[in-house]
Formats: structure tokens, C-alpha cells, sequence
């Protein structure tokens, strides 16, 4: 996954099974540390029909998502019915997640459905 890009190829060895635009992490807010962070990981759990809560000096939020699959301690891939701008776009430099990785409902649930826990996971910047 490229947050330059704000891409993601997911692949088994050669052969690629999805591609799609994503929302990364709003990188540029200066006041909290909510960039996607870079690496490589493993999805360690896969949870359908969850609530994603949290909060920091920005308030608190409690979003429903049909699909969740965490790769780094609180951020993974999900669904995001609440954001208004499309994926892909540069807002997410401002507007993007709290770190996570925000898909479309066609995507993350095709990635929900092929990767299992354990399936490697590299961010780049």
C-alpha cells in the first residue's frame, strides 16, 4: 500500500487480486500524530460489524463499520460510510482517518473475505 499514492495492490505473490483507492491518515494536522504508519505489519484479527471508538485532543468518536481488520495495534483497514470526499483524494492529508486505512465497502469486504489473520501488510510513505 502506497500513502503517497493512496493506493492498495493486495497480492499473492505475483498475482494481484485487488487494487483500489484508499484514505490514509490525516498526516498534516499538527496538534495530533494520526499518520498511517509506515512498515510492514501482519493483519491480526478480522471483526465484522464493529464500532471503532477512540479520542484525542480533537474530541471522541464511535464509528460503526461492517468491516474491520487491524494490522498495527489500533489501525487497520475498514469501511468509512462517514467520509464525504473520495478515495485516492489529497484531503486525506487534513481530513483523512486516525491512522487507519479507509476502503470502499466493495473492497474491504473482497479483502475481508481473502486475507486471512496473518496476511503480511507493507505501508509505504
Amino acid at each position: 500500500m502506497s500513502i503517497k499514492q493512496q493506493h492498495l495492490w493486495a497480492c499473492s505473490g505475483h498475482t494481484l487480486f485487488l487494487a483500489g483507492a484508499v484514505t490514509t491518515g490525516a498526516s498534516a494536522l499538527t496538534n495530533v500524530n494520526d499518520a498511517t504508519p509506515v512498515g510492514t505489519t501482519r493483519i491480526t484479527a478480522k471483526m465484522r460489524n464493529t464500532v471503532l471508538s477512540g479520542s484525542d485532543v480533537n474530541g471522541s468518536w464511535n464509528d460503526p463499520v461492517k468491516y474491520w481488520m487491524p494490522f498495527n495495534g489500533g489501525d487497520g483497514f475498514h469501511n468509512a460510510p462517514w467520509q464525504h470526499f473520495p478515495l485516492g483524494s489529497p484531503l486525506y492529508k487534513t481530513q483523512g482517518s486516525h491512522g487507519c486505512v479507509h476502503m470502499s465497502l466493495k473492497d474491504v469486504a473482497a479483502l475481508y473475505g481473502w486475507a486471512p489473520i496473518g496476511t503480511l501488510v507493507t505501508v509505504q510513505a
